[in-house]
């Protein structure tokens, strides 16, 4: 699985993509909503983002999100009223379990129908950046312990992508707290004997 942004999708093309956060806000950002240029991007960048799926595309929003410490209903992108609601299917939540769920909880999924939908195994998969994909799929080289820092984006082996969260220590007795986007959640590693790798292209400290 590859994670990338609309603008590294360009020129790429995958069997199957999914375009999540289509809101109000986000899809197209707030900041472009004023701004008829800005916000014609924005719709140009949608369809860079839909074109990339070769199948099957999944356009979805979260009912609810949490924004600066609130919760707020989210407003579905006015661009999802542009497409062709009779070429796509809609899935919807089945009573009020939303009601109680975590703000990871998406929905509506927008799918296009295809003449059979066979049954899928499940399978394990490696979620891959757009810089990494660029690189031949290869992580970054080790750094040093001292030049990892909160925010950047790593790799485990065996667990996969995540975010340091927090740092704690210096040199070879630095620890860092790493949430990872697999079922492994939130765990703690010493960096100077973990076999934790910086991803390609993430933030590092200007």
């Amino acid at each position: 699985m590859t994670l990338m942004t609309l603008h590294a999708s360009k020129g790429l093309e995958f069997p199957v993509v999914y375009l999540v956060a289509v809101e109000e806000g986000l899809l197209p950002h707030e900041r472009s909503r004023q701004d008829a240029m800005q916000l014609e991007e924005e719709r140009r960048l949608t369809f860079v983002g839909i074109t990339r799926a070769q199948e099957e595309l999944q356009l979805s929003m979260a009912r609810y999100r949490d924004f600066r410490g609130k919760r707020a209903m989210t407003v579905p992108s006015h661009f999802l009223m542009e497409m062709p609601r009779d070429e796509m299917d809609l899935e919807a939540p089945i009573g009020n379990e939303y009601l109680v769920a975590e703000p990871a909880y998406i929905e509506p999924v927008l799918s296009r129908p295809s003449a059979a939908q066979p049954q899928r195994d499940v399978v394990a998969t490696r979620l891959t950046t757009a810089a990494e994909l660029a690189n031949g799929g290869a992580p970054s080289p080790a750094i040093a312990p001292d030049e990892f820092h909160q925010g950047m984006l790593v790799r485990h082996p065996k667990h996969g992508l995540g975010r340091i969260v927090a740092l704690s220590g210096a040199g070879e007795g630095r620890k860092a707290t790493i949430d990872f986007a697999s079922s492994a959640g939130r765990k703690k590693f010493a960096l100077g004997s973990s076999p934790l790798r910086p991803v390609s292209g993430s933030d590092r400290p200007r």
